[in-house]
């Protein structure tokens, strides 16, 4: 019963209750305690991470009516787990299809993420056709009344299937069966603002604690998800091409791009042939605008963004100079700012300028670009051009052709997992290839070209987990990043030493901690960035 006097002194009176039972039920409350013991974030900001903005705003008071639950930090490797490889993209969903009704059978509920927004039209479609059920999209975006009601009706268990993106790991899904995370490989997943978190290691938690099947999908599984699969011996399914196209590697090494084009000859005849033949070609260049710098050819000056300290790039349609990491914009000048000089040379290929390069070798073709900018897909297109955006097309179009253009530039990333995104990169234009896929390269000898020319995965896995272990990188070990910034460069990088120092005074035994460093961004919005990392086994030793 209640206690008739309290140990406080000053206690307010209470004016009202806001919820007749607890908002998060037992479940979700060990959820969020493991959350916040894994991230090193407040029991307070993993609790809000599970509930709406209305909640959130309303503070309401959880604890008291719940009972405490311990989770070990590899709770889902007593669960069921799947990994599915799909290396075609659409073989997976029968499979996936086929879990879900044996579950809803049961009289049980699903969750499936998918990485970003535009992946949900298709999925939902594809569930909806096969599936005799109420579905939902967990929808961050809704106005927080709207929200709410649908949390509530989430909770009440109106809805079998709940379909989104990272947030819905969180959906108060009663009597949870499944949860299935396709491409779960896309960084989409992971949670830049605080409280950090990355969707399928949540996923996880919630699937040992709710005790449900856990099902990972992807082109291209993360190494990390890889090694755990091996290492706990989880189920593993394969689905491999059924046709695929030729894969042809051209040494960038025998061609000069500036005496040129940036089109090697093999590849120029290629696009020839496959015109000729009315097939349809994509090249692949992951960088926007016409230019990707302009320098004072008198003063030697580069033209950079004042906030992030990152070249310019111009975009010749809308005749702007932009940041590629902040909304700053401004005109190309038509003087030198720092010398008065005229003579301002834009250089480097984006794909503005390349489409230009496209249209006047092929004056017959249709050529478009299309990047995250382009409203509307250029179906009709004989030449597409475009960046990562194409992957976002839930139509998925293919191609008889295929070419990425600047293959090196994905493994010149200050990043550990740049050879994992690079092959997985060449793994997903692989699947936009009808006939051939082109890869222009300097590093014909790497290993993820040579493991994609001879579709061997296995190869690759091995070779990028063997650099792994050597380096002692995820994961064979955790790191966590410690971030300061601030607008004065001197105080920041003062303020970092002296955590660092106090990190070294009382860090446990195997924690190894890096000196600090500015940040892959070094400013970024008028903000200088420095890093700490610390490498261990135990991410709770770490956080200790």
């Amino acid at each position: 019963g209640a206690a008739s006097r309290s140990t406080f002194k000053n206690l307010n009176p209470v004016l009202s209750i806001l919820d007749d039972g607890p908002v998060l039920d037992e479940r979700a409350f060990a959820c969020a305690k493991a959350f916040s013991a894994y991230y090193g974030c407040s029991l307070g900001e993993a609790i809000e991470t599970f509930l709406p903005a209305a909640l959130r705003q309303d503070k309401p008071s959880l604890s008291c009516a719940i009972a405490s639950a311990s989770v070990k930090e590899d709770s889902a490797l007593n669960t069921s787990v799947a990994l599915v490889h799909d290396q075609t993209r659409h073989k997976r969903w029968p499979f996936v299809i086929e879990r879900i009704q044996k579950v809803i059978d049961d009289g049980k509920r699903a969750i499936v993420l998918v990485p970003e927004v535009s992946f949900i039209k298709e999925t939902v479609s594809i569930l909806t056709k096969a599936l005799s059920c109420p579905v939902v999209i967990f929808d961050k975006k809704l106005t927080p009344a709207k929200e709410l009601e649908q949390w509530e009706q989430i909770r009440k268990g109106e809805f079998t299937v709940v379909i989104g993106t990272r947030s819905a790991v969180f959906a108060p899904v009663p009597d949870l069966g499944l949860i299935v995370v396709d491409e779960e490989e896309n960084s989409a997943y992971k949670q830049e603002q605080s409280p950090h978190y990355h969707a399928h290691e949540v996923a996880q938690m919630r699937a040992g604690i709710e005790q449900c099947q856990l099902i990972f999908v992807s082109s291209l599984p993360s190494a990390e998800l890889w090694e755990k699969a091996r290492r706990y011996k989880w189920e593993q399914i394969t689905f491999q091409e059924d046709n695929p196209g030729d894969i042809q590697v051209i040494d960038m090494d025998n061609y000069n791009p500036r005496k040129t084009s940036i089109l090697s000859f093999p590849l120029q005849s290629s696009i020839q042939k496959t015109l000729e033949a009315k097939g349809s070609v994509i090249l692949f260049m992951n960088r926007l605008g016409f230019s990707t710098q302009t320098h004072c050819q008198q003063c030697g000056l580069v033209l950079k963004c004042q906030r992030c300290n990152v070249h310019l790039t111009y975009l010749y349609s809308k005749k702007i100079m932009v940041c590629r990491h902040c909304n700053f914009k401004m005109d190309l000048p038509k003087i030198c700012p720092e010398c008065q000089g005229s003579y301002l040379r834009s250089v480097g290929t984006g794909v503005e300028k390349l489409e230009s390069d496209v249209a006047r070798l092929y004056p017959h073709a249709r050529v478009h670009c299309y990047d995250r900018q382009s409203t509307v897909f250029p179906e009709q297109a004989d030449i597409i051009i475009t960046t990562q955006a194409i992957f976002r097309q839930h139509e998925r179009w293919t191609a008889s052709l295929v070419a990425i253009l600047n293959f090196d530039n994905q493994l010149y990333h200050a990043d550990f997992r740049s050879g994992h995104k690079a092959f997985s990169l060449l793994v997903h234009l692989n699947q936009l290839t009808q006939k051939k896929l082109i890869i222009q390269t300097r590093m014909a000898d790497n290993y993820c070209i040579q493991a994609i020319k001879s579709r061997n995965f296995n190869k690759f896995y091995r070779e990028e987990l063997k650099s792994r272990k050597s380096l002692d990188l995820p994961p064979y070990k955790n790191l966590v990043a410690i971030g300061l910034r601030g607008k004065d460069e001197s105080s920041v990088f003062e303020q970092c030493q002296a955590l660092y120092d106090r990190l070294e005074e009382s860090k446990p035994s195997g924690v190894v901690i890096s000196d600090p460093h500015p940040d892959v961004n070094p400013k970024l919005r008028d903000k200088y960035r420095f890093t700490i990392v610390l490498k261990g086994k135990s991410v709770k030793n770490m956080l200790v």
